[in-house]
């Protein structure tokens, strides 16, 4: 028997995009929940390569780009690459945290334009400081030309936030034949079905 589904940020943000595009057809949608495989796009490329080249530094080695060494200022001393994950009214909300220093995660991204607050409809911060128990998210930016800091802190209306985004989520792709099939086929989590699988990362604040 199941208790719920996966959340996570990549699949809310696949759902968001469509959701709020007037002239958008399923294809996208379905792939993500369908998890197809798709070659990584140049800006996939290039931010992946960005993240590597910060964890380069951070890891003592050197670099010539200005962002690199800024963005890695920002985050060195932290653990890279934590899988983070918690139950939230029987579902299970899951991500990789790109790094966690303290009472603070960090996002690495590479943005070509960027304007202040730009993820805060993101239900990624959300995800890992609920699944961590860890107050500060913070995201590391770079246009290329300069590095942005966008700073988010667990507050008393977070956990009210998050319900309600996956709520939404979970709304709209069960009132829909076609993605509710694949939701369910995709996405469901289970406490038997992940035992052994579910890792939870608890840090004091």
């Amino acid at each position: 028997m199941t208790d719920g589904f996966l959340i996570t940020p990549s699949l809310y943000s696949a759902w968001r995009y469509w959701a709020d595009s007037e002239d958008a057809g399923k294809e996208a949608i379905m792939d993500a929940l369908n998890k197809v495989q798709k070659e990584r796009t140049p800006a996939m490329r290039a931010g992946i390569g960005f993240e590597n080249a910060v964890r380069f530094v951070c890891g003592g080695g050197a670099s010539e780009d200005f962002c690199v060494l800024e963005a890695a200022e920002r985050v060195t001393g932290g653990m890279w690459q934590q899988r983070v994950s918690r139950e939230l009214g029987g579902d299970l909300v899951y991500g990789i945290a790109d790094v966690i220093r303290r009472n603070t995660i960090f996002d690495i991204k590479l943005a070509f334009k960027y304007e202040t607050g730009k993820y805060e409809g993101s239900i990624q911060h959300l995800i890992y400081m609920y699944a961590t128990g860890i107050p500060n998210f913070e995201y590391v930016v770079s246009d290329g030309r300069e590095v942005y800091a966008e700073s988010y802190r667990w507050g008393e209306k977070s956990l009210e936030t998050l319900r309600g985004r996956i709520s939404e989520m979970k709304a709209s792709l069960l009132s829909d034949d076609e993605m509710r099939r694949a939701f369910q086929t995709h996405w469901t989590y289970g406490k038997d079905a992940c035992a052994g699988r579910e890792i939870i990362l608890r840090q004091n604040a």
